[in-house]
């Protein structure tokens, strides 16, 4: 014990800092910032690149990790003479108002300021109740039992 007495010891109890509503606002903020990399690199005329890293065996059965290229799909695309934008978390479109889940813009330059806006939206909490309707999980066993 006379090694401990030169420290200061302290019992603390470490609690969960972030509630589940905060950390889908940071991953949709850090979705929206990946996205607008993207788009400055196309705007740019480079290719844009997230490396990640994956867990392999080798030929001799040990775990080896590899630096892979991710795959990052564009939240925008054309849509005959307009630019649509469609946030999303995950894989799942998010409703942005009561009108609908996509923004138009006429030019892919204008899309720069949508992703902006849906940043601003996420961080204020304009869209947590979308993203609880898109993350929200339904009892699976409930709806089998009913459908029996």
């Amino acid at each position: 014990m006379s090694a401990f007495k030169k420290l200061v010891i302290k019992n603390i109890d470490r609690k969960n800092i972030l509630t589940m509503t905060e950390i889908r606002r940071n991953k949709l903020v850090a979705s929206v910032d990946l996205q607008s990399a993207l788009l400055d690199a196309e705007l740019r005329g480079q290719k844009f690149s997230v490396t990640k890293l994956k867990w392999t065996k080798s030929e001799n059965g040990e775990r080896v990790s590899q630096t892979v290229e991710r795959k990052i799909k564009p939240w925008y695309f054309q849509n005959n003479d307009h630019i649509v934008v469609q946030a999303k978390y995950g894989v799942k479109i998010l409703t942005l108002s009561k009108d609908g889940n996509s923004v138009q813009v006429s030019k892919r330059s204008e899309v720069q300021g949508v992703l902006a806006a849906i940043k601003e939206a996420a961080i204020t909490g304009e869209l947590d109740a979308a993203l609880e309707a898109v993350t929200h999980r339904s009892n699976r066993k409930s709806k089998m039992v009913k459908a029996a």
